[in-house]
């Protein structure tokens, strides 16, 4: 982390910081087995406990240290709730589990570098190719917030489709 002081303005301080793990970004991951998640302080909920390891693709085994929620803002600014989410301290990236929205009812289409899960008629999350992994078009939130949605939670998004579709139509229009 770099301290960065204004010459001009000697209250003002200005923090600079790299991130190794790059805690806002999210591989879309097809062969993890859960959400994981390395970051205890962004967890909007968290209960830890030893919960066994889990085995990564090179063969490294990581402790699970917990489980609880993350709040993710999505590419259309929409914040929705992931829960069952894996503590894992030593991962080095975020993994979202496609396979479990896949076993959620969910259908994952991949065309032209960008992955979509889709639900019905609705694009839940979607995802851009870097090189050869898929990152999440949004990212981790902190703090609490007024508007937030499960990523299980389609009623509203129903409606919302519904009143895009007839906007505020009257009685009249609907029975015709």
């Amino acid at each position: 982390m770099n301290v960065a002081r204004d010459e001009d303005e000697r209250d003002s301080t200005f923090m600079v910081s790299s991130s190794k793990n790059h805690c806002g970004e999210w591989i879309l991951d097809s062969a993890c087995s859960y959400h994981m998640f390395p970051n205890k302080h962004l967890f909007s909920r968290l209960e830890e406990f030893d919960g066994g390891v889990v085995l990564m693709g090179n063969d490294d085994v990581c402790e699970i240290k917990g489980i609880g929620t993350i709040h993710l803002k999505m590419h259309n600014g929409v914040v929705k709730t992931l829960t069952e989410v894996r503590y894992v301290p030593d991962l080095k990236k975020n993994l979202f589990s496609l396979g479990v929205l896949e076993s959620s009812g969910y259908k994952i289409i991949i065309h032209d570098g960008v992955l979509r899960a889709i639900r019905g008629a609705l694009v839940i999350l979607r995802g851009t190719r870097k090189g050869n992994l898929y990152f999440l078009d949004g990212s981790t939130i902190t703090g609490t917030t007024a508007i937030s949605k499960s990523i299980e939670d389609d009623e509203a998004d129903n409606s919302r489709l519904w009143h895009m579709h007839l906007g505020h139509a009257g009685e009249k229009a609907c029975k015709d």
